[in-house]
């Protein structure tokens, strides 16, 4: 059995600094030695991202696959004798990691390992909000955005966004708000941990507003001005949950939502993703390019 004494002197020896973030330091050291841990792992083999620019998407989905199918797997065989002490919990691609929840004396031999890079905590992201903390209602007329990118210029041109699809990650969508309707493209998940539903909805708004925002009214066609909030109108949406009611979530169910996104890009010509949120995870982020 570690002692709090024994944990602390490995987790300042040479072998593991800096592999470790100090929000998972801190919970190391005050988690009692059976408390299971939520982190992490990221692998240290990395994509050939610059190498592959030219492939095309299927080609780099499947060499990034591998790499990390190959990568994690020994972890994960060595996992596979731990199971009183150590569960895995989700598997990426999207980024070469695995998020476990194990035993402090469990990540600390991981940390230890050659093949791991660093290991974070399972941390939480928040929206990207107003400076006031609120969410703008699409309700309004803010067409201002539209005039102040000339989108309305794009429109006449014949520039609408059409046959384009964009995913987003965040508090849902409402895709019954008038503004959106019909612009569902039939792909929708829901992190783990939050209310199941096989249709996308919000029970924040954060997500409604920024779809909206992106592809929300018909443009120049004949719905009312003020409900022209989107700048790409002509566009349809796929889009992950993982925000809760509160506008947060967890590294893990980020990462699920950026997960979903990739694996759909496989079948599904997704341009872009819209990700409003941050916090404290600079390098837990999508890798498909």
């Amino acid at each position: 059995m570690w002692s709090v004494l024994s944990l602390v002197a490995v987790l300042v020896s040479p072998q593991i600094q800096g592999k470790l973030t100090d929000e998972l330091t801190q919970q190391l050291t005050k988690s009692p030695p059976d408390q299971k841990v939520s982190c992490v792992v990221i692998m240290k083999e990395t994509y050939p991202y610059a190498e592959m620019e030219s492939y095309p998407i299927k080609e780099r989905i499947r060499t990034y696959q591998r790499i990390a199918q190959q990568s994690q797997r020994t972890l994960i065989e060595w996992l596979s004798t731990r199971v009183q002490d150590a569960q895995i919990k989700d598997q990426f691609w999207v980024m070469n990691c695995i998020v476990l929840e194990a035993k402090p004396s469990i990540i600390i031999e991981i940390a230890q390992r050659e093949d791991v890079a660093w290991i974070s905590h399972n941390g939480e992201v928040h929206i990207i909000a107003q400076p006031d903390n609120t969410v703008i209602s699409m309700d309004r007329a803010y067409i201002w955005n539209i005039r102040r990118i000339m989108a309305d210029s794009c429109w006449a041109a014949g520039f609408t966004g059409q046959n384009i699809i964009i995913g987003e990650t965040d508090t849902g969508v409402d895709y019954t708000h008038p503004v959106l309707q019909g612009k569902w493209a039939g792909y929708w998940k829901v992190a783990d941990g939050l209310p199941p539903s096989t249709t996308p909805y919000d029970d924040h708004g954060h997500g409604t507003h920024c779809m909206g925002t992106i592809l929300g009214g018909d443009g120049p066609g004949s719905m009312p001005d003020s409900m022209d909030v989107g700048v790409a109108p002509g566009a349809k949406f796929v889009a992950a949950k993982v925000l809760n009611s509160g506008g947060s979530g967890s590294y893990d169910q980020c990462l699920q939502g950026l997960q979903y996104m990739a694996d759909l890009k496989d079948s599904v010509d997704i341009r872009a993703v819209s990700n409003s949120w941050g916090g404290q995870m600079a390098q837990i982020h999508s890798s498909i390019r």
